[in-house]
């Protein structure tokens, strides 16, 4: 395979890395060209280093040759590009890596679409710190699909815009998705934002749900309380009322129902757990993600149905492929191409259907509760604002599965 794009870039004498053009960008997609102005990846030191922690040359020269670089039994390209974009503070280069089908990249060239980014899923190859997979949701044929699998050696926002930039430069510049559902990543909403500035970007509603649930085990509230809260009508009520609510009458309202389910149900109601908890769900659902981010007041009805579900399916389906916490980069190209054929053979056959919805309250619902709410704010002690502190928030961090351990120390009076 070819290492230079239409610039008739040359590959890069006297380097370590075979596979480095001077521009030290391989792109595969001949649409793929850096535009003369907006985002451009920084300029960096052509002689790359290889330390203990970079990644094998040798693999990466391999997932660059047929058969690796190719989609199975074709000639199309299944690599889309890898870029280098400079190094990190241990000398090691910051790579972003894309694989897609050509059939499936089809997809986000419709307009209008929604598209679900997500980055939770954990088992990368050795020298990689995250796997952003693209999922769209194309509204003319009802199908929701995996299109893009990016690695990347880094967590930041320079990463993630490099990886938005040659994703939609694979798309010929026609990506203009109408809504984008993501993680709850500082460095990730924002990167999304400068892409996407027409777009209307959410948090994850799954993800929100997971995190709140994962919390309320953390704090070892009972399994009945916990599902009390999760019901259909509660927890989720705040995602459906306005956001301007919910700090306030919302979550007031939100307590008053999960103690009056729980008295119902004969179900212990711990003031100590759940105190901790509200402390928790200001902290970070207040305060570092304000409700705008996740709140869906005033969409359409379908973007709450589907925002978290795809993403659910498609990591229970990318869980099952790798049996290696760590597989090889090999390996995960192999797989991940398996599974991208697998999508397109499943839409030529009109076998891929959309997931069952997620159960969160919708606007007409809400509108029935939201006189019940009252105008008054939580006089409820249980998240006392003496015990929230306010910080920065980290931009990598995944607030489903982690524990601050600063947290418990607010939680003491």
């Amino acid at each position: 395979m070819d290492h230079t794009c239409e610039r008739g870039d040359e590959v890069e004498s006297g380097t370590s890395d075979p596979i480095l053009t001077s521009s030290s960008v391989t792109l595969s997609n001949p649409y793929m060209v850096q535009p003369e102005g907006g985002f451009q990846p920084p300029p960096v030191n052509r002689v790359a280093r290889i330390g203990p922690n970079q990644i094998d040359p040798i693999q990466l020269g391999r997932i660059e040759s047929p058969p690796l670089s190719l989609v199975h039994d074709s000639t199309l390209q299944f690599l889309q590009f890898n870029c280098m974009t400079g190094f990190g503070p241990n000398g090691t280069p910051n790579r972003v890596i894309g694989w897609a089908h050509p059939d499936l990249i089809k997809l986000l060239q419709h307009a209008g679409s929604t598209i679900y980014v997500d980055t939770s899923f954990h088992r990368l190859p050795p020298g990689f710190e995250q796997c952003i997979t693209l999922v769209v949701h194309d509204k003319p044929s009802e199908f929701s699909v995996p299109v893009f699998y990016i690695l990347c050696t880094t967590r930041t926002l320079d990463s993630y815009r490099n990886a938005l930039y040659f994703v939609t430069q694979a798309t010929q510049l026609k990506l203009n998705p109408h809504e984008v559902v993501c993680d709850f990543d500082s460095n990730l909403l924002d990167a999304i934002q400068m892409q996407f500035p027409n777009a209307v970007v959410k948090g994850s509603v799954y993800h929100f749900k997971k995190a709140c649930r994962t919390r309320m085990e953390q704090l070892e509230i009972s399994e009945e309380a916990i599902n009390i809260a999760m019901e259909k009508g509660v927890l989720d009520m705040l995602v459906s009322i306005s956001p301007d609510r919910v700090a306030s009458a919302g979550i007031a309202w939100v307590k008053k129902q999960i103690k009056t389910k729980c008295a119902g149900g004969s179900v212990p109601y711990t003031q100590d757990q759940w105190r901790s908890f509200w402390v928790y769900f200001r902290r970070i659902w207040i305060l570092r993600f304000p409700p705008d981010v996740w709140n869906m007041h005033g969409l359409n009805n379908s973007i709450i149905a589907r925002t978290s579900n795809p993403l659910q399916q498609f990591l229970r389906e990318l869980d099952g492929a790798f049996r290696l916490p760590d597989p090889s980069l090999q390996l995960f190209v192999v797989t991940i191409e398996r599974i991208a054929r697998h999508h397109v053979a499943d839409i030529g056959a009109e076998t891929t259907t959309l997931p069952s919805a997620v159960e969160v309250h919708s606007d007409e619902e809400t509108s029935s509760h939201e006189g019940s709410f009252g105008s008054n704010g939580d006089d409820d002690d249980d998240d006392d604002i003496r015990f929230i502190k306010t910080e920065a928030s980290r931009g990598h961090e995944n607030v489903v599965d982690t524990i601050d351990g600063d947290e418990h120390k607010e939680e003491v009076d």
